[in-house]
């Protein structure tokens, strides 16, 4: 399971006000120590399984709408 932290550069992220792609909420890894939900991780514990990249891919059309080409 990833166990990196990274909410101090989220934190900075969501209050820059700029656009981002909150991918770790796509998959339930925002809490420091927090496993994706099931099924999204790979066997190897580091890459998404094709549900997790599913799940990033609506999470970045979501966020950012015109990588899909419709605006």
């Amino acid at each position: 399971m990833p166990m990196v932290n990274n909410s101090f550069k989220n934190e900075i992220v969501r209050a820059s006000g700029y656009r981002y792609i909150d991918f770790a909420n796509a998959v339930g890894g925002e809490s420091v120590g927090s496993g994706w939900y099931t099924g999204m991780l790979s066997a190897d514990n580091i890459h998404p399984a094709v549900l997790g990249a599913q799940k990033l891919a609506l999470r970045a059309l979501q966020d950012v709408p015109e990588l899909g080409g419709v605006e």
